[in-house]
């Protein structure tokens, strides 16, 4: 395939996708309103209520993905491979990759649990502030 065509085919994908979320939105909202709803309560059901917390999730998944790096880095020279070469008869020390891994997954997950219950927590301050309103 020539290089040329590569942006040119990514564009295309890009803008058919696109132009199907429309065309998929629009259908639905039409078919309700056939059904007999206002125009009113679709937009109330297709009114987009964005998580106020998202960033703070992402933030939370991505700095223990990043501790996760460190931490597997750490590991992976502290807990080395060692082997015997029979050929040449000498021990050999390497690194262990399998630590990074490790660690990186361990990591994000840890950041998933944690974001989830700080959220969570935020979320009970809210409606508790809310409350006493």
């Amino acid at each position: 395939m020539n290089e040329e065509m590569i942006p040119i085919i990514l564009f295309l994908v890009i803008g058919t996708v696109i132009s199907l979320y429309f065309y998929f939105r629009s259908k639905d909202r039409q078919l309700i309103i056939e059904k007999g709803m206002s125009p009113e309560i679709v937009n109330n059901l297709f009114k987009y209520r964005m998580n106020p917390y998202i960033w703070l999730k992402v933030g939370v998944v991505v700095a223990f993905g990043s501790l996760g790096v460190l931490l597997g880095n750490y590991l992976m020279w502290a807990f080395p491979n060692h082997y015997w070469d029979y050929d040449s008869q000498s021990a050999h020390i390497t690194d262990n990759p399998a630590m990074m891994v490790f660690s990186i997954f361990f990591m994000i997950g840890a950041g998933f649990v944690a974001a989830f219950y700080l959220a969570r927590k935020m979320e009970r301050e809210e409606e508790e502030r809310k409350g006493k309103n």
